[in-house]
C-alpha cells in the first residue's frame, strides 16, 4: 500500500500547491455539496433531464410508433419453436429519459429509457399512426410479466401525430 491517499505532487516528494490546498474555499462546505447533489439526483445521466414519475402521473412523451413481433407463451422464446408469436406496439422515443421508482416497490427507477411498449385499453389505436411521429399521452408503469417486452411500459390515453419529425 501507498499509504495516505494525497496529490500525486505530494506522493513524489513535492510541494503542495495552492490549488490542491486541503482547506475548503468558501460556500463549498457539507451543505453546498448537498445542495448541489440533491438538484441532480433526479436527473437522467444520457439526458440530463428531470426523470418522469410511474402512474398515477399522466406523461407525454414524443417518438415514432412501431410495430413488432415478440415470441409469447408457452416459453416467450425459450422454445421458439413452440412459442406464440404476438405483435405489440412500440414507441421509439425521441430522448432517452428515466423513470423515478417512487414509493412502490414493485416500480424501479430505469435510466436511458430509448423504447417503450404501448398499451392500448379503452383507447383505440388507429393504424394511421403507425411509422408516424406522434407525441403520446399516458401513465407509465414497470414490466411485470412475461407479455412485456421493455422495461417500461406506458398506457397511452392520448396520441396525435407531429407534423415534424425531430432532426
Amino acid at each position: 500500500m501507498e499509504g495516505p491517499l494525497l496529490p500525486r505532487d505530494l506522493r513524489q516528494g513535492g510541494e503542495l500547491k495552492p490549488a490542491q490546498s486541503m482547506t475548503p474555499r468558501p460556500g463549498t462546505g457539507m451543505a453546498a455539496a448537498l445542495a448541489a447533489a440533491m438538484s441532480v439526483a433526479s436527473m437522467s445521466p444520457a439526458s440530463a433531464a428531470p426523470c418522469v414519475q410511474y402512474e398515477p402521473v399522466v406523461v407525454t412523451v414524443t417518438g415514432k410508433i412501431l410495430a413488432r413481433e415478440d415470441y409469447g407463451p408457452p416459453g416467450y422464446g425459450e422454445d421458439r419453436a413452440h412459442d406464440a408469436k404476438e405483435r405489440h406496439l412500440y414507441i421509439a422515443l425521441d430522448s432517452p429519459l428515466c423513470v423515478d421508482a417512487g414509493q412502490d416497490p414493485d416500480n424501479r427507477r430505469e435510466a436511458n429509457v430509448k423504447l417503450m411498449e404501448m398499451v392500448y385499453g379503452d383507447y383505440r389505436f388507429q393504424k394511421k399512426w403507425l411509422g408516424s411521429h406522434v407525441s403520446v399521452t399516458g401513465t407509465l408503469f414497470h414490466a411485470f410479466s412475461g407479455h412485456h417486452h421493455t422495461r417500461v411500459l406506458i398506457t397511452a390515453t392520448e396520441t396525435h401525430v407531429l407534423l415534424a419529425a425531430p432532426r
